[in-house]
């Protein structure tokens, strides 16, 4: 989830996008069945 978080992190600095608190960051891998699910939270 390290990848995921600095993704969004750039993505947030250049398209607008941003990261808050409790939000929900998904992948799904439709062709495999699979979906990877992670809540943000900032201690």
């Amino acid at each position: 989830m390290h990848y995921v978080y600095l993704g969004a992190d750039r993505s947030g600095f250049r398209g607008g996008f941003t990261i808050a608190d409790q939000d929900r960051i998904e992948i799904d891998f439709a062709t495999h069945g699979v979906t990877l699910s992670h809540t943000v939270d900032w201690h």
